[in-house]
């Protein structure tokens, strides 16, 4: 009988202790042991609109272009925003310079849209480091 009883505080002590370390463990006490979080933050910028001369064999000259970038960084909101605006410049030369020369007719397939948004998205997170471009949207692709 005693053992019974000895086997019961023993296993009721253990569940406390279990709970105890649950509770440690939500609260944060064992928090510096933990990997720190990243704070990324993620916007989506608007370029201004540009027009790029195109290849010209298939009858289209120039493209007008306006994209909004994903963005995603390891800083504030803010700070992203202002990150891209810094560097507005150097990134709508790149636009110019990735899409300048190509065939509409092969940019505007399926195919073609999405090697070019992977090439923008590219190009575009080299002139932002440590910003990611994480995805483009096209707002206009008009080719006269």
């Amino acid at each position: 009988m005693r053992t019974g009883r000895w086997l019961g505080v023993t296993l009721a002590a253990l569940a406390l202790g279990a709970a105890g370390v649950g509770a440690a463990l939500e609260t944060g006490i064992w928090r510096p042991f933990a990997r720190p979080e990243t704070a990324d933050a993620t916007v989506v910028v608007p370029l201004p609109a540009i027009t790029i001369n195109l290849n010209g064999d298939d009858g289209f000259q120039y493209l007008q272009l306006q994209v909004a970038l994903v963005t995603r960084g390891p800083m504030s909101t803010d700070a992203l925003r202002q990150a891209v605006a810094d560097r507005q410049p150097a990134l709508m030369d790149c636009l110019t310079k990735t899409i300048e020369g190509r065939r509409f007719t092969i940019m505007r397939t399926t195919e073609g849209m999405q090697a070019l948004d992977e090439a923008l998205r590219s190009q575009l997170s080299a002139v932002l480091v440590p910003v990611q471009v994480e995805r483009v949207y096209f707002e206009e692709f008009v080719a006269e």
